[in-house]
């Protein structure tokens, strides 16, 4: 609803379109735009994804909020590409232009603790176990959990949202070469952080981030991706990395994240 009012609000904007799938949301969102009804233009809230969105006419402008921690595991890629081809008009707007996904390997043991069992209780042997976890990574903030950097931030992935063709094309495909990383000390990695900025407009003057450091949207964490095996004593199976020391990270772009391996 707020990003609706938001548009409503512009310059020679004469209708806006929301999408909210939630009914409560929905019901609350139209609420919120009703209560504001006499300082904007008209905001139409249909309950419903953009996927299922049947409009009388494409649209000028199209503004995406469909982002997780680790950019892409709400599906934002789909729903981009189905909006960008169906809703919007040939030149239309799409918000945002372009997003980099940025990221560095860290030693960190309580991590695993999302992803395995990082010691077994005590008499108890668990060396036959083996856990798996659904999801692709975790949300932290990275600032709130002990770590060291093992090596600095570097560009992951850049994805431009108006080359449609391109990223359909490539899904799935290990992106070639992969990216070289430098350990800028001596630890266990233990664990890929990542995160991601957005370029909202075409010329790049306009952007947010959600990067750990100062400045970054504390809307979103850090995604938090593990590289040790989720077992009892993993953690020592973690790649030990001495400073100086370079490594690739291969990676691949899914419909619903990346795809890492080292």
């Amino acid at each position: 609803g707020l990003l609706s009012l938001m548009c409503a609000k512009l310059e020679g904007v004469r209708q806006v379109h929301a999408c909210e799938m939630n009914d409560a949301l929905c019901a609350v969102a139209r609420e919120v735009i009703a209560a504001q009804s006499d300082s904007c233009c008209p905001v139409t809230v249909h309950a419903s994804v953009s996927t299922e969105l049947c409009l009388p006419s494409k649209v000028d402008l199209l503004f995406c909020e469909v982002f997780d921690a680790g950019l892409l595991g709400e599906h934002a890629l789909p729903t981009i590409l189905h909006a960008k081809k169906a809703l919007l008009k040939e030149g239309g707007v799409l918000v945002p232009a372009r997003a980099t996904i940025f990221g560095q390997l860290v030693e960190a043991p309580s991590l695993l603790e999302r992803f395995g069992v990082p010691r077994p209780p005590a008499g108890v042997s668990l060396s036959a176990a083996r856990l798996r976890s659904s999801e692709r990574y975790t949300c932290e903030t990275l600032s709130a959990v002990l770590h060291r950097a093992l090596t600095e931030p570097v560009p992951l992935v850049k994805l431009d949202f108006n080359e449609i063709e391109y990223m359909q094309s490539n899904f799935g495909t290990w992106i070639d070469p992969p990216v070289q990383l430098e350990a800028c000390q001596e630890g266990a990695a233990h664990a890929l952080v990542f995160w991601w900025e957005l370029e909202l407009d075409e010329a790049g003057e306009c952007r947010i981030h959600s990067a750990p450091s100062e400045g970054g949207c504390e809307s979103w964490q850090q995604a938090v991706r593990p590289l040790a095996p989720p077992v009892p004593g993993g953690a020592e199976q973690a790649l030990h990395l001495k400073a100086g020391e370079k490594l690739q990270l291969h990676l691949r772009v899914q419909a619903d994240g990346i795809e890492v391996m080292l």
